[in-house]
Parts: structure tokens; sequence; C-alpha cells
């Protein structure tokens, strides 16, 4: 469960990512939002990786579940700023992916947040390289999941669909694997250099 919520909110934030460019020139005002919630939700990713909290988990729950909330806006009404104020935008495969992603993160943080709750876990940091190794694996899901959404079928209906290539998945997977790379390399020059420790319970003469 933490891995699948970590991996739909990297999801999403590599498809907001890919929209920026599109966006920006339509709006900048849109291209600015899709940067901070690109950066929102990477770096709720990279926090909740590390370290999960029930606090993070719900903090989580109210990032994504927001922006999702914002897209169906969008998707009914319109949103009352930008070039074109409460004109519904159509509906396309990669804004349509980036928040089903952000549904399942926001549901699963809101499971997590009880379940440490109710086990009374108020925080759990993760031991630096393992952590890394962790943060790289949800890296190299998320940017493959857009990668693949990004090449498999259209990507949106209309000039306002939300359009990106496949090329930031790529990065983001490129990204994932120097990360597990560098947590594989300090695992075992920490497992390398460690003393062997003394046998217990051995008296000596």
């Amino acid at each position: 469960m933490p891995a699948a919520v970590s991996i739909a909110a990297g999801t999403a934030a590599a498809i907001h990512v890919a929209a920026i460019g599109p966006h920006l020139e339509e709006s900048r005002l849109f291209a600015s939002a899709f940067v901070a919630m690109a950066l929102s939700q990477g770096g709720w990713m990279v926090l909740v990786t590390l370290a999960p909290s029930p606090d993070r988990y719900r903090a989580g729950a109210v990032l994504n579940g927001g922006i999702a909330l914002l897209w169906l806006l969008s998707r009914t009404s319109g949103v009352p700023v930008g070039p074109h104020p409460f004109a519904p935008e159509p509906v396309g495969t990669m804004d349509a992916l980036a928040t089903m992603a952000e549904v399942v993160a926001a549901s699963g943080s809101l499971a997590l947040a009880r379940g440490l709750r109710r086990s009374g876990r108020r925080g759990v940091r993760a031991d630096v390289p393992r952590g890394l190794v962790e943060l790289g694996s949800v890296a190299l899901a998320s940017g493959f999941v857009a990668s693949l959404a990004a090449t498999t079928g259209p990507h949106g209906v209309g000039s306002h669909a939300c359009c990106g290539s496949g090329s930031t998945g790529h990065v983001i997977i490129l990204a994932g694997m120097l990360t597990v790379l560098a947590g594989v390399l300090t695992l075992a020059v920490r497992g390398g250099g460690r003393p062997a420790s003394p046998a217990r319970g051995r008296r000596t003469p």
C-alpha cells in the first residue's frame, strides 16, 4: 500500500511536468499551476517515502484530493481564471490518468494514516541507503507508468487537453535508476566496512 500511494503521486507529478510546456503556450498562470502541482506532489512523494507519518499521509490526502477536485471542476463548470473563464475543458487520456492516480494517492493516504494512528506509530524514518533504494524504485515505477501512458493511445481531445511526451517519464526513470544505484552502492560500502561484532556470551580468559 505505501509503495502504491507513492507511485500514484509520482505518476501524477510526472504527467503534470509533461503538461507544463503545452499549457505555457496557452497561459502562464496555468503553466505556473502545473509547476506548483508537480513540485508539491513530487516533494510529498519523496518525503512520505523516506519518512512516513500519519500527519504526512493526511496532508497527501488533502493535496492529491484537492487537485483531483480542481480537475473535476475544470471539466464540468470550468475554472474562473485563465484565458477562457468558466469554459469546461475536454477530458484527455493523460489528465484522466493523473486524476485517477491522485484519487488512489488520496484514498490510500487516508487508509495509511488511520493504520499508523491505530498502531500508535507517529512516524518511521527510513534508513538512508534503504530509503534511496525505495525512493528510486518508486521513481522508476512512476516514470514507467507516465511513459507508457504517453505512448499508448491519444493523449487527449482538443487543444486544451493535457498533452505530454514520454520524455518526462524517461528522465524520471533515469533519475530512479541513479537513485537505486546510489542506495545499492551505499549499502554495499556500509556492509563491507562494518567491523565484525564480537560474539555475545563468549567469555575471554
